[in-house]
């Protein structure tokens, strides 16, 4: 993302997942959310890196939520400056409503080198949770909006400054050397077993891994890293990094046993209830086993604070399976232009299929639409439509990964028409 201005919206921009794009010279300004948005494990680089010119030099002000201009949740880690004066951030991040940065995660942040609007440092901005903003700039890398200003002046501070191996590493990962930063991180907390960035080398570590390797040989090495013993803060990384490898090869009750080992550990209450989110997001979409994850999100916002981003994730989660979204996955595709002169339901196209198959259909008028799957004992599988809808023909797209091998059977009732057709699940 680069050279960009994302001003007057509702969210700057919002990163999701494994997103991990290098942002420079970009404008995040007068948004009525957040400026910035990190969702999932979303880690965009923000860091400018003078020896290769990328990065870095992005403007974040005037944005309008109450507390939360650059907004860090879930297992996100952005990179919005590295300590070393060769790197950094060289961003401008001042004026907004409330924190500048607010991160509730349990790793800590770095965002060196950058203008907090102030001279002496932070000034009146303020930061939330474990965000690392020294040295920092004294002045304003970006007067004209521009990332153009050579050698700003910076303040440093040795005892505050990530430990030269792991700045190595943090290099060797932003230059895509991902298999000797992997080393470089595993062997900072195999050798420094007191070392309170541990967690965050554990963390990197993974991500470095997961870059150059395949998710089935990533959870070898950790499986193997695991064979020795750690502190709390390294084997609930490598614990919680292993699930989401071993839900990816479609190993969830493996990974459903590993978030349980996770809990066993002393984790701090925001830990606990990531590590129960993961648990909750596998019994659902993995194992299909939507109670048990109903359950367990039940308990997180029973006993979590509202503030907290597990809250909100179980919360979101909740009104899902309540309203039944999450039952089958449904793209709908709507055409008012032509309307149609009758009812009718097309065939599945493909069919046979695994595991998705799309079903049309049309109606000339608006009307009340019911579209089932059924199983040949007649058990109802799924509601893939129950809604009033326009004249118009809709295409509807079905996801069997749950069921069987077999023959099904789906039915559609609008007024009077009925229809019902056949399709045929094969794995």
């Amino acid at each position: 993302m680069s050279n960009n201005n994302t001003s007057n919206n509702w969210i700057g921009a919002a990163l999701w997942y494994d997103s991990d794009p290098i942002i420079e010279g970009t404008s995040f300004n007068n948004n009525s959310s957040y400026g910035l948005a990190c969702y999932g494990s979303a880690s965009p680089n923000l860091n400018y890196n003078s020896s290769y010119n990328f990065g870095g030099y992005n403007i974040v002000t005037g944005n309008n939520y109450s507390n939360r201009a650059i907004r860090i949740i879930g297992s996100s880690f952005p990179n919005l400056g590295e300590p070393p004066a060769s790197l950094g951030g060289y961003n401008s991040i001042l004026n907004n409503t409330g924190y500048e940065v607010y991160n509730s995660t349990s790793q800590m942040i770095f965002a060196c080198n950058n203008w907090w609007g102030d001279d002496e440092g932070l000034g009146t901005s303020t930061l939330y949770g474990l965000v690392r903003w020294i040295p920092y700039l004294t002045s304003d890398p970006n007067p004209q909006q521009k990332s153009n200003l050579s050698n700003p002046v910076y303040a440093y501070d040795e005892e505050s400054a990530l430990p030269e191996d792991l700045q190595i590493a943090n290099f060797e990962q932003n230059i895509s050397e991902y298999e000797s930063s992997a080393d470089r991180y595993k062997k900072h907390f195999t050798e420094n077993k007191e070392s309170k960035y541990n967690s965050y080398s554990a963390e990197q570590h993974i991500k470095s891994l997961s870059c150059y390797l395949e998710p089935k040989a990533v959870v070898e090495e950790i499986e193997r890293t695991l064979s020795e013993k750690y502190d709390n803060s390294v084997q609930y990384e490598l614990l919680t990094g292993l699930s989401l490898k071993l839900s990816i090869i479609q190993q969830s009750e493996k990974a459903i046993e590993k978030l349980d080992e996770a809990l066993r550990l002393k984790l701090d209450e925001e830990q606990e209830d990531r590590v129960l989110s993961l648990k909750a997001m596998v019994y659902i979409y993995d194992l299909k086993e939507t109670e048990k994850g109903k359950t367990i999100f039940e308990e997180i916002v029973k006993s979590s604070s509202k503030d907290s981003p597990w809250y909100e994730l179980a919360a979101s989660e909740l009104n899902i399976i309540n309203s039944k979204i999450s039952l089958p996955k449904i793209s709908i595709e709507s055409n008012f232009v032509e309307i149609p002169d009758e009812y009718e339901l097309v065939g599945n196209y493909p069919n046979p299929f695994n595991p998705t198959t799309k079903i049309s259909y049309q109606l000339p008028n608006k009307a009340q639409v019911t579209l089932k799957i059924y199983d040949l004992l007649g058990r109802e599988v799924a509601i893939l439509v129950n809604e009033e809808k326009q004249a118009g023909k809709y295409e509807v797209e079905f996801d069997a990964s749950s069921l069987s091998s077999g023959v099904y059977l789906y039915r559609i009732s609008i007024n009077d028409f009925v229809k019902t057709m056949k399709m045929m699940v094969v794995k």
